[in-house]
């Protein structure tokens, strides 16, 4: 997953109105070459995240032994 915050709301980049808030993407929202683009933009801020699905434990799930 791919989450960009632009340094300004609305700042435009591969065809795309990035907000100032953390937005998240697929891996395969953008090409390569835009994804390179996109990090190279001081204006904005592209984390690589892992899926949140795949690492969220669920609280209590485990259960003891008697």
């Amino acid at each position: 997953m791919i989450r960009i915050t632009s340094a300004k709301e609305g700042f435009r980049r591969a065809g795309v109105a990035h907000p100032r808030t953390p937005t998240e993407y697929p891996d395969d929202k953008f090409s390569a070459e835009e994804l390179k683009v996109l990090q190279a933009e001081p204006m904005l801020v592209v984390e690589t995240v892992e899926n949140p699905e795949a690492s969220k434990t669920k609280a209590g799930t485990k259960t003891k032994d008697k």
